[in-house]
Formats: structure tokens, C-alpha cells, sequence
């Protein structure tokens, strides 16, 4: 039983099944490419992305040396994060495939399982990402980036 709820809401989780009249947060998801995250993206926003939009903001002030560091950090989120959605998009195929070609909830248990366990690896990416970026940016920095994502 359990099995089966763990299933049906991971199933929830990737869009795969919806509550009908429930109501639901809207959120922008990429249908080609949705994020690998657990955690809701808006409520964990793409830091480096709103930096890279205020980066020569003189508002925003950052320095010749904060700027390769917040580069080197985007580029090393994003391919972490794109190495983990490309074993995870054949994954979930192989659930949604699986579950309506008769496969049984148990059946899938390891196949879901292995999401779970890619799934919180992007999440955590994403939190060091959040971590390091507060790390290079000032206090008024960070402030002034939160207030313009």
C-alpha cells in the first residue's frame, strides 16, 4: 500500500497524473524540459540566471573579481544539473511506459526509486548553487538580486 502511494505521488510530482478539481499553485514548468527538482523552483529561484540578468547593472556593483567566480559556478551547476536530467528523462519514460503497458506499482518501485535518488542529487546542486552564489555576493548584493529576480 504504501508502495502505491509513494508511486502515485511521484506520479503527481512529474505530471504524469492530476487531481482534477483540486486546486493547484500555478507554476511555469518547461513541458520539454521541467526542472529535476523536488523543491518548487519559484520557491527556489535560479540565482546565477538573476545575476547574469542585472551583470553589468551599476546597481548591482559587482566586481572584476566576483564576476569569473559567479561564472565558474553557473557553469558548474548547470552541467551538474543537465548530466542529472539526461539520466533522469529516460527514467521516467520508462515509469510512464511501464505503468500503462501493465506493469505493476512494485514493478517500478526501483525505477522510481532511482528518480528520487537523481531528483534530490538536482536539488541539492541547486541548494550549493543558492549557497555559493549568497557566498560571493555582498549583503546589499544579494538583497538588491532577491528584489530583481
Amino acid at each position: 500500500m504504501l508502495k502505491n502511494i509513494v508511486l502515485v505521488f511521484t506520479l503527481l510530482g512529474m505530471g504524469f497524473i492530476s487531481m482534477g478539481g483540486v486546486a493547484q499553485t500555478t507554476v511555469k514548468v518547461n513541458k520539454k524540459n521541467p526542472p529535476p527538482f523536488l523543491v518548487v523552483t519559484e520557491k527556489l529561484p535560479h540565482l546565477t540566471k538573476g545575476v547574469m540578468k542585472l551583470w553589468d547593472n551599476p546597481q548591482f556593483g559587482l566586481t572584476e573579481t566576483q564576476k569569473p567566480e559567479l561564472l565558474a559556478l553557473r557553469k558548474e551547476t548547470i552541467k551538474a544539473v543537465n548530466t542529472l536530467s539526461s539520466k533522469i528523462a529516460p527514467l521516467e519514460r520508462q515509469v510512464t511506459q511501464g505503468i500503462f503497458s501493465g506493469k505493476t506499482p512494485e514493478m517500478l518501485q526501483e525505477t522510481v526509486d532511482s528518480i528520487a535518488r537523481l531528483k534530490k542529487e538536482a536539488t541539492m546542486v541547486h541548494l550549493v548553487c543558492i549557497f555559493k552564489t549568497k557566498q560571493v555576493l555582498t549583503k546589499a548584493q544579494f538583497e538588491f538580486l532577491l528584489k530583481n529576480l
